[in-house]
């Protein structure tokens, strides 16, 4: 298995180069890891974790990250602390760190979600660190966000709610990942709508969430078949 990985080694032996070319190798390359990873080869993390120290630019570490947000293990747990310490003083950066985690394919994805939304380093009156956590995990993170426990569900209507005392704006545009409710199956769009009838009926809700609540409650779509 070895053997199959050196291709990885030779990209961060040269300098950094923002083409088309070198853009499109990085992104196979990256793409080629996330496949390895779904091998049962333990000696691919630690090599893993090896490349994430040398490599140079932040499109790689990046990546390693995503793959290392998906899986338990020590070598997990040392790269995504190393990422937050050199990144903790980057606001930006540090969304990403978030963004990584939240839009995980973990199974144990809602107490992820509800350790990060406990972070120091989190706070819903960040627009974009509410849009790193919940949005990624809402609209990027399917598996999680449409458990079929509803568990994804009732946490983002609950931040909805919270973040709607402080942000109406942004806790709107969270609330639409629950518009497309009634294209999924019965189970889920029962569990969709009773989010977004308890968030219709929270007092003092901002024009904004209501608007949009209630134009999720009340459009015209064609129910999913059971």
């Amino acid at each position: 298995m070895l053997a199959r990985w050196q291709f990885c080694q030779g990209e961060d032996a040269v300098a950094f180069n923002f083409s088309p070319e070198d853009a499109g190798r990085r992104a196979l390359k990256n793409t080629c890891l996330g496949y390895l990873a779904a091998q049962p080869c333990s000696d691919f993390w630690s090599w893993l974790a090896d490349l994430y120290g040398q490599t140079s630019n932040m499109t790689d570490r990046l990546a390693i990250l995503a793959i290392f947000a998906e899986r338990e293990s020590p070598e997990s747990q040392a790269v995504l602390a190393s990422f937050y310490d050199q990144s903790r003083h980057n606001s930006l950066v540090l969304d990403k760190w978030f963004a990584a985690q939240a839009a995980a394919r973990n199974p144990s994805i809602i107490e992820k979600m509800r350790l990060l939304l406990s972070h120091r380093d989190f706070t819903l009156r960040n627009p974009n660190r509410v849009r790193s956590v919940l949005h990624s995990f809402a609209r990027g993170n399917p598996g999680g966000f449409h458990a079929a426990n509803g568990e994804g569900y009732h946490l983002v209507g609950e931040q909805v709610i919270q973040l709607d005392r402080i942000n109406p704006q942004v806790a709107a545009s969270l609330a639409g990942a629950f518009s497309a409710w009634q294209r999924y199956d019965r189970r889920r769009r029962l569990l969709m709508k009773a989010q977004l009838e308890n968030i219709a009926a929270q007092q003092c809700l901002s024009s904004d969430l209501e608007e949009i609540v209630h134009r999720c409650l009340h459009q015209d779509m064609t129910p999913a078949q059971d």
